[in-house]
């Protein structure tokens, strides 16, 4: 029957396979506003008052890229503070290798030298260099800082002090 209507009247049929297609499109819409009304209250949601704006967002970005930028540096003044302290860290030990080398030589050179026991002169030295050696072993424990002096004067800082009592200055001895 639809047939014969479709024959006697194509202009109607024409324009109700149009409203049928646009009535299904409006139900389609109807549903995608629907859903887009879901989904914006979900965010409104999970994002409440106040809502970061595009001003707002742009001084933030604003802030942040300072606050990279301070971060950068200061993570550079960092690494160059690792590097001297490597650096000085590596001259410090060939400085103490260099004195054990010395060490080493100079204690060949006493095994090397056939002292007679009855030299007089070697017994109060070698008890002043025992001592010597005792005195500065005990003292060079809480050593801080040791500066070149004079050739008969080595100046050092010790902590051993501040240890006890924070409020002192750190004792300065002379060896």
């Amino acid at each position: 029957m639809l047939r014969k209507a479709h024959g006697i009247f194509p202009d109607r049929y024409l324009d109700y396979q149009r409203v049928k297609i646009t009535t299904e499109r409006a139900v389609v819409l109807a549903q995608n506003i629907v859903d887009a009304r879901l989904a914006l209250t979900r965010l409104r949601q999970t994002h409440p008052q106040p809502r970061l704006t595009i001003p707002l967002a742009d001084q933030k970005l604003v802030d942040q890229v300072t606050e990279m930028q301070t971060l950068s540096d200061e993570v550079a003044v960092v690494k160059k503070k690792v590097q001297a302290v490597k650096e000085q860290a590596k001259s410090r030990a060939l400085e103490v290798e260099k004195l054990r080398m010395e060490r080493a030589e100079a204690e060949k050179a006493v095994k090397m030298s056939q002292v007679e026991e009855d030299d007089s002169r070697l017994v109060p030295l070698y008890d002043w260099s025992v001592s010597f050696r005792n005195q500065w072993h005990r003292k060079s424990r809480f050593l801080t800082s040791i500066s070149s002096g004079t050739p008969h004067h080595l100046p050092c800082t010790n902590l051993s002090t501040t240890f006890r009592n924070h409020s002192q200055p750190p004792r300065t001895n002379c060896i």
